[in-house]
């Protein structure tokens, strides 16, 4: 399995149970308290946190590969970045939608 599709399937993962996906903060604890998405306190993550809890740090290409395959399946504006584009579809969307999201993206890079 390739890097981007293991980061994609584990974020889908982390986020599968409904209560550990939210909108609006990378990571949160189990007090709902605003956590780096790496951190071991974190029980909740937007799409884009559990990219970047699954990858292991945002700045690593294998994270910003991952960031961009799921950018890549959802609607965005030409000029939007893929950070932004996949946190406004986390917290424009439902959990189901942010899923299925991920489930494509991670099927797309490993057949790519």
């Amino acid at each position: 399995m390739k890097p981007t599709t293991e980061i994609l399937l584990s974020a889908a993962f982390a986020l599968t149970p409904p209560e550990n996906w939210n909108q609006g903060r990378l990571g949160l604890d189990r007090d709902g308290v605003y956590v780096e998405p790496t951190s071991r306190l974190a029980v909740s993550w937007c799409a884009l946190g559990a990219i970047d809890a699954a990858g292991g740090n945002r700045k690593e290409l294998t994270t910003i590969a991952a960031v961009s395959a799921l950018a890549n399946v959802i609607p965005r504006d030409a000029d939007e970045g893929a950070r932004w584009a996949v946190a406004r579809f986390n917290n424009t969307h439902a959990h189901a939608e942010v899923l299925d999201a991920l489930y494509r993206a991670a099927e797309i890079a490993e057949s790519a």
